[in-house]
């Protein structure tokens, strides 16, 4: 498999290892970032079951389709992560997530403290929430290329 930059663009690597893109078969991963002061300059890495396969800035969303089944989503940034999140996706399904920093609110004031807990506990720096599924809107494109009957 090709390595991934994880710093280029989503749209870069939207390269699927198991063919083309068909919402009828498979399911759509959406992650969404908070916009928050923590780590305002830098990107966070998605990876779905071991590989990295985009990365988000902040108050922006990325999508990635995925193979029916159980997966497992971890964002990470250097040496921080979230704790993993193992989900389940159906075909024509998007599964939504959202992740930020827990380093907001009054943690950052007394950020010296808490860069050393996150020093020690490093996959908790990161959160990613469930927001849940819902169907997958087709468009135009697509739907042109889901056999009809």
């Amino acid at each position: 498999m090709p390595s991934i930059n994880p710093y280029s663009p989503p749209s870069e690597h939207l390269q699927l290892d198991f063919g083309p893109f068909d919402l009828a078969r498979h399911g759509l991963l959406r992650v969404r970032r908070i916009m928050q002061f923590a780590d305002i300059t830098r990107r966070y890495r998605i990876e779905v079951d071991g590989q990295t396969r985009s990365s988000i800035r902040q108050g922006k969303s990325a999508e990635i389709p995925l193979e029916p089944g159980q997966h497992q989503l971890i964002m990470r940034i250097d040496w921080f992560s979230s704790p993993p999140l193992d989900f389940r996706i159906r075909a024509g399904e998007v599964a939504i997530f959202t992740c930020s920093s827990n380093m907001r609110g009054w943690r950052l004031w007394i950020s010296g403290v808490y860069a050393f807990y996150y020093l020690i506990r490093r996959n908790e720096y990161l959160s990613v929430e469930w927001l849940g599924a819902e169907p997958a809107v087709i468009r135009a494109e697509e739907r042109m290329r889901i056999p009809l009957g």
